[in-house]
């Protein structure tokens, strides 16, 4: 039975390689292994979790002072509202990086930046 040589990523150019040399070929960086790479995607996992957990417990504390200021009928800061409108992304950022660290935890695959 042949030992397969280990697969080698290039976080900066998406160099994927079999070797054993620790620097991309192309561009120089340090290149990183699957098995880096699935503990980094643990940690964008971990990331995601605490991101999304507050973006959505803002959105929970937003809309209970909508909820509150409707019964009776009060008038509402525009602070209730920059709030929810503001945890949103917030949320939906975290919902990302939970999916980008899945993924790459799974396949031992870097993932792209972030960005919106």
């Amino acid at each position: 039975m042949e030992i397969q040589p280990q697969m080698y990523f290039c976080r900066k150019c998406d160099l994927e390689m079999q070797a054993t040399d620790s620097t991309c070929l192309r561009c120089g960086q340090a290149m990183q292994t699957q098995a880096q790479i699935k503990s980094l995607g643990g940690l964008i996992i971990a990331g995601g979790i605490l991101v999304a957990a507050f973006g959505g417990l803002g959105i929970l504390i937003s809309l209970a002072i909508l909820l509150i200021a409707k019964h009776p009928p009060r008038e509402v800061s525009s602070d209730a509202y920059a709030l929810l409108f503001g945890c949103v992304p917030v949320f939906v950022f975290g919902i990302v990086a939970i999916t980008r660290g899945r993924r790459q935890a799974k396949f031992g695959k870097p993932s792209k930046p972030l960005s919106l």
